[in-house]
């Protein structure tokens, strides 16, 4: 939590981080709530499908009672609707968690590495936010209109396995109102987390703008489209400052030579002092070194 303080002082925005309070028994999922509010945190996780329907239902109650976001994770989901001929469709169990009450609610990714059919993935999405009455023709996939009466909704959650090339795809299945979760596509970019957070935050709100203004989503493209890649350039430079442009010698040693690439970077006054201070010529070299596998698979 105090990572979490840190982050809000430094952005002035509000941050949080699901503390998962799932346990063997229900005492001790009380016990992690409690010490999870003694740390101010402001919302808890539950794989609500292994704590099982009793458990659940009473965590609930116990957020309600104590103002408490709750994040409903789905491990374990696969066991009970994967099967084509057996169990019951997911569909179902979102439809329970809803009537016991949850704020978040895992749904899939389409496009990450949860399988997931599109149509029934944006049907659910809906049924889960609709507030009054989710219609047939709303939510592909449902047979029934369902009406919710003054049940709260949920928000829809991606996760597992998305990155910022799939942005376009995620607003169109997810839309608004929905919560995308990147772990990997995060901590993943070759610049850092602060770096991946900025670059998913810029194609979120690149393809949100495309949407609202009912303009095509941005294509994925390896070079990055020029609408994220610009809008980029501008929030570094609004945090960081003016960029300059830099070069660094990179030499790539294989099995039977070396090769020296020139690179050019983009970098704020910052990290000037920090990229000059390697080299005094202020072309530093990096030596990168390239196996067997990695020759035959580039």
């Amino acid at each position: 939590m105090g990572a979490v303080k840190q982050a809000e002082a430094d952005t002035g925005e509000r941050k949080g981080h699901y503390l998962n309070v799932t346990a063997g028994d229900m005492e001790e999922i009380y016990r992690r709530a409690e010490l999870a509010k003694e740390l101010g945190s402001r919302i808890i996780m539950v794989d609500y499908l292994v704590a099982g329907f009793t458990a659940f239902a009473s965590l609930s109650k116990w957020c309600r009672a104590n103002g408490m976001l709750l994040h409903a994770h789905r491990a374990m989901h696969s066991v009970m609707d994967r099967q084509q001929n057996h169990g019951m469709h997911w569909r179902v169990l979102a439809k329970w968690c809803r009537i016991v009450g949850a704020d978040h609610l895992h749904n899939g990714t389409v496009v990450g590495k949860l399988e997931g059919d599109r149509t029934s993935t944006i049907g659910i999405n809906e049924m889960m936010r609709a507030t009054v009455i989710a219609k047939v023709e709303n939510c592909p996939g449902h047979h029934f209109d369902q009406p919710w009466l003054s049940m709260p909704g949920m928000f829809p959650v991606a996760s597992g396995g998305i990155h910022v090339w799939n942005m376009p795809e995620l607003v169109s299945i997810f839309g608004d109102d929905a919560i995308l979760q990147f772990g990997g596509g995060t901590v993943g970019h070759p610049w850092g987390s602060a770096a991946g957070a900025t670059a998913n935050r810029v194609a979120l709100e690149a393809g949100g703008c495309a949407s609202s203004q009912r303009r095509p989503q941005p294509a994925r493209r390896r070079d990055g489209h020029p609408q994220v890649r610009g809008a980029s350039q501008r929030r570094i430079a609004r945090r960081n400052g003016n960029l300059e442009r830099h070069h660094i010698r990179i030499r790539v040693c294989g099995r039977t030579r070396t090769k020296t690439l020139k690179v050019s970077l983009a970098i704020n006054a910052r990290f000037k002092q920090d990229l000059l201070s390697i080299s005094r010529s202020g072309l530093p070299e990096k030596t990168f070194r390239v196996s067997r596998s990695d020759q035959n698979e580039n």
